[in-house]
């Protein structure tokens, strides 16, 4: 398996209907993925001369559940793994959702080769420790703020979090509860990835010692607990750690920026800087793959323990 700057990474590429990309398959072949259409909730593609439809992500209740390996926003096609994101449907009036979102096409999709995972394995870690992961449906759900762009991971305040990679803290977010409004998302941490990917963290409760904005972290260190910063603790809502992940041309300029649209939503909105040149994808594929490795992590320590 391949390591470092030589890994075959996937790319996420904008289409508009009718547009076509050629992609690399894991054999090292060319191959033609073309956006045939953009719906509501889906996407079809034709990947050489075969022709998919995809869901954008998951559309249940969180009291449903899903087995973790349920990716069915991917596929494996043709020696590729292509995935569907986001459609101008889920663009809304609001800056929030635009800015995050950014699309400028038809669709964002996914494509990458098949045979390999996301990132080398070992590389990343699930960002909650010691987790029981059975709920990841919430990517693109309508919420009070606009759409959910991010997975929520629910556990009981003061559960340990975790950097999923190695990296920087690039920003932090404090929200004090005394002089807050409720905004529904509460304390923030931003995590520059070696990978170069920036990883979210919200709702924390606090976090470890040492951590601040340029802290060096490594996969699987401490650097918070969970909370429920930023929306009323009486309210009906689980507790848990809102997780997105962000693709940044330039994230040395991301910060946590907020706006007030009263006439659009009841909530300050989240804003994505456009001097970031920057959009955000659904995490839920990358967390099933970390929480794959992390439970063959932890059944390898109870084997060498003499537990089952």
């Amino acid at each position: 398996m391949k390591r470092g700057d030589d890994y075959p990474r996937g790319v996420y590429r904008e289409l508009d209907v009718g547009e076509s990309i050629t992609s690399l398959t894991s054999s090292g072949e060319q191959c033609a993925v073309k956006l045939q259409r953009a719906g509501d909730k889906s996407v079809t593609m034709r990947v050489g001369d075969r022709e998919i439809d995809l869901p954008l992500g998951h559309f249940a209740d969180r009291t449903l559940g899903n087995p973790p390996g349920d990716v069915v926003n991917m596929v494996a096609i043709s020696g590729l793994r292509i995935g569907a994101d986001v459609t101008r449907h889920f663009m809304s009036r609001s800056n929030y959702a635009i800015s995050m979102v950014n699309l400028k096409h038809d669709a964002r999709i996914f494509v990458g080769p098949a045979e390999y995972p996301f990132f080398p394995p070992g590389s990343h870690v699930f960002p909650v420790r010691d987790y029981e992961w059975n709920f990841g449906k919430n990517w693109l759900k309508s919420v009070v703020y606009g759409w959910h762009l991010g997975v929520d991971l629910d556990a009981e305040v003061g559960h340990p979090l975790v950097a999923v990679t190695d990296g920087t803290v690039l920003a932090i977010r404090h929200f004090d509860t005394a002089r807050d409004i409720e905004d529904f998302w509460g304390n923030g941490l931003a995590l520059l990835g070696n990978d170069g990917l920036v990883y979210i963290y919200m709702h924390w409760d606090r976090l470890a010692g040492g951590v601040a904005e340029g802290s060096r972290v490594e996969a699987g260190d401490d650097i918070g607990v969970m909370g429920r910063s930023g929306f009323d603790s009486r309210k009906n809502i689980a507790t848990h750690l809102h997780f997105e992940v962000l693709v940044i041309r330039h994230p040395g300029r991301f910060r946590f920026a907020f706006a007030l649209e009263p006439e659009v939503l009841p909530t300050p909105n989240r804003i994505l800087s456009a001097d970031t040149d920057g959009h955000v994808v659904n995490p839920y594929p990358y967390l099933v793959e970390w929480y794959s490795w992390s439970s063959k992590a932890a059944t390898k320590v109870r084997l060498a323990h003499g537990r089952s």
